[in-house]
């Protein structure tokens, strides 16, 4: 006779400063590529590239997280329901992670350039304009990265490739 054994569900909750962890991986990777968005733009010339370290730890620690969440969602889902709806899986991750996505790019692109605080003087917007749009808005930040980074939206490259 078989004895059945059931596992209690793994809940975020009981992993706990989950979600603290995260945010710092996320601020860790954002403070770099600002860092790197500045410098490119021929700010903080006379520094050393002080946040290197700091986004490279930031973005493997966020997406070992983020590897883990996923993992965790779908075997949780597995194991109340029996099987994994990849449709469900794929639709929550766009209402998630879309919206502040394209605010972002939505920020980056139209109205960054037009609030003088938040312009370079060596970046020119309308260059590539469209390409650039496009690259970014289409997950393929990469990309995008190649015809000159868009001031504000450095980091989104990350999610592109999380995507």
């Amino acid at each position: 006779h078989r004895r059945i054994v059931r596992t209690k569900k793994i809940v975020l909750k009981e992993i706990a400063h989950f979600n603290t962890i995260r945010f710092i991986a996320a601020m860790m990777v954002f403070i770099h590529h600002m860092e790197q968005g500045f410098r490119g733009h021929g700010y903080l010339d006379n520094y050393e590239n002080a946040t290197k370290d700091l986004g490279y730890l930031g973005v493997i620690l966020f997406f070992v997280l983020s590897g883990f969440l996923i993992t965790l969602l779908l075997l949780n889902e597995k194991r109340n329901t029996g099987t994994i709806s990849i449709k469900n899986f794929y639709l929550k991750r766009v209402l998630r992670i879309w919206p502040l996505f394209y605010i972002m790019v939505i920020f980056a692109f139209f109205i960054a350039p037009r609030i003088e605080f938040f312009t370079f003087p060596s970046f020119n917007i309308y260059q590539d304009f469209n390409l650039k749009l496009f690259c970014t808005a289409a997950f393929l930040g990469n990309a995008a990265t190649f015809l000159q980074a868009v001031p504000f939206a450095w980091h989104l490259w990350s999610i592109s490739s999380e995507e």
